[in-house]
């Protein structure tokens, strides 16, 4: 009996509590989480400021199905909105060439594009990070970078204004790429300097200038983490310009220009004079303080049972990984603190604006950069007391140990079942809302009817329609965009709507089994 125990406890050992079965059990999780995320996309719709920001370019497309004359409208209409409305000159361009504009079954791309540029730019830093400084296996960066991903998607603050309405998502979810991918590049052109390889390097070099100029265009929370990073990147580059004696660690200085320019551009444009009109700014000190109060609230929200639980899985593949490294983890308070002090000041935009929270779609990237800077900081701090000698007994290894971490993993997801079945499952879990908008039916029934509406705004020669109101509202998709119900007495639709249709009004019908708008909106 004992020696049947025996090899059946030494078979589990060699076929399953491998390094790298675990890995890829990891890996598939994470990409089977993501199916019914990227599913539902077909259910996907225009709404909202789309209707607004891609008039012309849908207009002239319908026309002349002319590239070019795609881009004059394009342009045009950028340079409209700047002088009237805001500075984001990148994202108004990404504003302007919305899917939908070319045709309406196209907004089923908005979340493929989302998560492709999640995944892009997430790959890309952890990469710098991990396989090029920290000299990890390239195995426990995929582990690493795929989970951090999958955290990314699954615990979005918003996910319809993050990965489903096009405006909200390419905003600020989109553009936040673009921030991530200048920090990486930027790492790679100082690498590549001190390794003296000078073709790498102004490749690194064009794409970190590149990058530097989309994101400094963008929402202001993105532009202001880009300028932030690029400063103390420059401070870096005069460090190592000194000490390694590269002159073309100088050439670094085309990033800050760029950026510092664009920058400028962004916050001067004469349209953010007249959008803040709307609102009342708070003073400088004020936007500190509430920066840093509320951010660290949120923090205590967004830490969940789920994200604790990810982070222990985590901790096995993080240990080996740091052992096997010779970089040393200087300085371990330093970092944290850091990444606490750069991911408060990504609300200051929006508090100094607005003069209150910041939106959710802004606070989607805020919780994505602190989903990143949870496991950067698992990884510094795991590696600083591995280094140190504190954690060497917990990597895990045959025997005891590998089974401790069995039983760890097995508690925590046992835990994160309990909470699944007594908590709200659908705001904890985005696959599990996107499953059961597949599995109920509720998410083709609202794409039924809003294809019953597209017949009537495309087919109905009468300048005046009325359609009927939705039945359902399909969370994570529903946004709760004026251009979808009427908000007035006489039931208008919203002139965009009309406007894009070629119509002179829309009008939604009375319908008793139309669901709660008050509810919704609350």
């Amino acid at each position: 009996m004992l020696e049947t125990i025996r090899k059946l406890k030494d078979l589990i050992e060699n076929r399953y509590l491998t390094e790298k079965y675990f890995y890829g059990l990891i890996i598939r999780a994470c990409l089977i989480l993501a199916l019914p995320v990227l599913y539902i996309g077909r259910y996907n719709h225009i709404s909202g400021d789309c209707y607004w920001y891609a008039y012309a370019v849908h207009k002239s497309w319908q026309l002349t199905h002319n590239l070019f004359t795609v881009w004059e409208h394009s342009l045009a209409t950028v340079a409209y909105y700047y002088e009237n409305w805001q500075g984001t000159f990148t994202s108004l361009f990404f504003f302007t060439i919305s899917p939908a504009a070319f045709g309406e079954q196209y907004a089923m791309v908005v979340p493929y594009m989302m998560m492709g540029m999640i995944s892009i730019s997430t790959i890309l830093v952890f990469y710098v990070f991990l396989c090029t400084i920290f000299q990890f296996k390239r195995s426990s960066f995929m582990v690493i970078a795929v989970t951090a991903i999958m955290m990314q998607f699954q615990f979005m603050d918003s996910p319809a204004s993050g990965l489903y309405w096009y405006n909200g998502a390419v905003h600020y979810v989109f553009m936040q790429g673009f921030a991530y991918m200048m920090i990486a590049f930027s790492c790679l052109f100082f690498c590549s300097v001190a390794q003296g390889k000078k073709k790498r390097t102004y490749l690194y070099l064009i794409l970190a200038v590149f990058n530097a100029f989309m994101a400094s265009g963008a929402n202001y929370t993105t532009a202001l983490l880009q300028m932030e990073m690029v400063l103390l990147l420059t401070a870096v580059m005069t460090i190592c310009g000194v000490r390694i004696r590269q002159k073309r660690c100088w050439l670094y200085l085309s990033v800050t220009l760029v950026s510092a320019v664009g920058f400028l551009v962004n916050i001067t444009a004469p349209g953010n004079a007249v959008r803040q009109g709307l609102y009342e700014k708070k003073s400088i000190w004020d936007t500190i303080v509430s920066s840093i109060s509320y951010s660290a609230f949120q923090m205590t929200q967004w830490v969940s049972v789920y994200v604790v639980v990810t982070l222990l899985i985590l901790l096995p593949v993080i240990l080996k990984a740091v052992r096997g490294t010779r970089f040393t983890f200087p300085f371990p308070l330093l970092v944290p603190a850091a990444c606490y002090c750069i991911y408060a000041s990504m609300f200051a935009p929006g508090f100094y604006a607005l003069g209150d929270v910041p939106f959710d779609r802004n606070q989607n990237i805020c919780k994505m950069f602190f989903l990143i800077s949870l496991i950067f900081c698992e990884i510094y701090l795991c590696g600083w007391l591995v280094k140190k000698g504190f954690l060497k007994r917990l990597i895990p290894v045959r025997g005891r140990n590998l089974w401790y971490w069995v039983i760890c993993m097995g508690t925590g997801v046992v835990l994160c079942m309990v909470v699944f079945f007594s908590a709200n499952r659908k705001t904890d879990l985005l696959s599990y809302a996107a499953w059961e908008a597949i599995a109920s039916g509720e998410g083709g029934r609202w794409q039924q009817e809003y294809y019953i509406r597209l017949n009537e705004y495309v087919n109905n020669p009468d300048p005046v329609i009325y359609v009927d109101p939705y039945t359902t509202y399909v969370y994570p998709l529903w946004v709760y965009q004026w251009t979808e119900i009427a908000h007035s007495e006489d039931r208008k639709l919203d002139d965009s709507v009309a406007r894009w249709y070629g119509k002179t009004a829309i009008y939604e019908n009375e319908r008793n089994d139309a669901p709660d708008r008050k509810e919704e909106e609350e």
